[in-house]
């Protein structure tokens, strides 16, 4: 497939976990050392500190072709909502993402979907997260606390579905969504009232991965309850495919009995929405 105009990803599996893999144990309780551990992408950010942040407002947001890649982004895996793929579902999900000083892309939070519900959002805020840049930008200046809105375009088309993370070189305004009670609330904007319990999670490795040495992630949406209870925990995808990792991470997560606030740091109820987790299996 070719994307001129794009940097593509490819929906495939494959049996390596990109080296671009980064984990905080920051809404986990600890789990075993030494053996297959899950832990959290980046998802969790917003519970670490990093004083660059706050200078994240103070200038006009980067798009993909301002920025320098530090990996080829297009081995990067794509992650594509199976249940807009089962349905040949395309659509877009916008992000807009935070640029740490050692060049991570973390912070990462939708800004616009369509459609509304497809979990487009929320496989961009996943993907968005795992690329890293250099941190001085295209032109040369630095991008250190910039903020950056990243824009994924999902294609599915004759049983094959793929990502493209798009390079238009400018974004005239920083898209709202049209209703943000309908998006997945950001892990970023909760504080974790009982942390999600990682021997939970380790526990449910899926074995055939673990026997086979497989490394990958699953990403999975929960409910929120009126008591901060995280329920109904959906698979909403994985990598690599086949390997149930997606499920893994639904039940884990559902297993674990975590609970966040009552309301985000925004300010916003979180009961009765819905909260996306990318949860990590690393053998």
């Amino acid at each position: 497939m070719r994307c001129p105009s794009a940097i593509c990803y490819e929906s495939q599996s494959r049996t390596q976990f990109g080296s671009a893999t980064r984990a905080s144990r920051g809404p986990f309780m600890r789990g075993s050392a030494g053996r297959a551990v899950a832990g959290l992408l980046v998802f969790a950010a917003g519970l670490m500190i990093d004083p660059v942040w706050a200078l994240a407002d103070q200038a006009p947001p980067l798009v993909a072709a301002d920025v320098v890649f530090k990996e080829p982004v297009g081995s990067l895996p794509g992650l594509y909502p199976f249940e807009a793929a089962r349905n040949g579902l395309g659509g877009q999900g916008v992000v807009a993402c935070t640029i740490r000083s050692d060049g991570a892309i973390t912070a990462c939070r939708t800004r616009s979907e369509t459609p509304i519900g497809s979990f487009f959002g929320l496989a961009s805020e996943a993907m968005g997260q795992r690329l890293r840049v250099a941190t001085r930008g295209a032109a040369g200046e630095s991008v250190v606390g910039r903020q950056i809105v990243l824009s994924f375009g999902f294609r599915s088309e004759n049983g094959a579905s793929t990502v493209a993370l798009q390079t238009a070189s400018t974004l005239a305004s920083l898209p709202d969504p049209s209703d943000r009670k309908l998006l997945p609330v950001s892990s970023d904007d909760v504080k974790w009232v009982r942390p999600i319990d990682g021997r939970k999670v380790e526990a449910l490795y899926p074995q055939g991965a673990r026997q086979r040495g497989v490394s990958g992630f699953g990403l999975t949406s929960c409910e929120v309850a009126d008591d901060g209870l995280l329920f109904d925990c959906r698979p909403v995808a994985a990598y690599p495919a086949g390997f149930g990792f997606d499920g893994a991470a639904a039940v884990a997560m559902t297993a674990s009995k975590a609970k966040i606030g009552s309301v985000t740091t925004t300010g916003e109820a979180t009961a009765h929405r819905r909260i996306g987790l990318l949860v990590i299996f690393k053998s």
